[in-house]
């Protein structure tokens, strides 16, 4: 994922941090990657309205939520923004292909800072990009919803994660785990 990106911090809800330390930490930040990323879906929404779709469409398209998780913590991080350029399997045959962009993270800049105006050597007049900003845009207008979005998930997947526990214990139990 590229940057600039969308990014919330979550403030700690009482309780709910004890019921993520009494799972297994890989179980937890499963839980907890999954929410993040449900959570994020505003802004994924929002940042596809404003980002302009240009000639090709590439930019509008290279647009994802990435979800990492933290085991050993168990904590995870969900961002929104562009795709690299690359950075992702090849697409299957008879599917949209979503980084076609010659170099999506240079596009993505200059659509975010726009550019100064542009002469060439022998003096042309190349002119300049305004800067559009559509990750901080989508980031100001998201950011209450997503912090609801964010409480919500996370209840659900702690609820969610205490009913897997059972099998998840049981499955550990019998690749000889325990």
């Amino acid at each position: 994922m590229a940057r600039p990106a969308i990014t919330f911090e979550f403030p700690d809800v009482p309780g709910l941090a004890d019921e993520f330390r009494r799972l297994p930490k890989s179980l937890a930040s499963a839980a907890i990657g999954a929410a993040v990323k449900r959570a994020m879906q505003p802004a994924q929404e929002k940042l596809k309205q404003i980002t302009p779709k240009g000639p090709t469409g590439n930019l509008r398209r290279g647009i994802a939520t990435k979800a990492k998780r933290y085991p050993k913590t168990s904590s995870a991080v969900a961002v929104v923004g562009y795709r690299k350029f690359n950075s992702s399997k090849p697409p299957k045959v008879g599917t949209k292909r979503r980084n076609l962009a010659n170099d999506q993270t240079q596009h993505q800049l200059l659509v975010e800072y726009g550019t100064k105006e542009r002469f060439t050597k022998r003096g042309a007049y190349r002119g300049r990009m305004p800067a559009i900003q559509p990750i901080a845009k989508a980031s100001e207008a998201t950011k209450g919803q997503v912090t609801a979005n964010l409480q919500k998930e996370m209840v659900a997947a702690a609820e969610k994660a205490l009913k897997q526990l059972p099998r998840y214990l049981a499955a550990r139990a019998a690749k000889g785990r325990g």
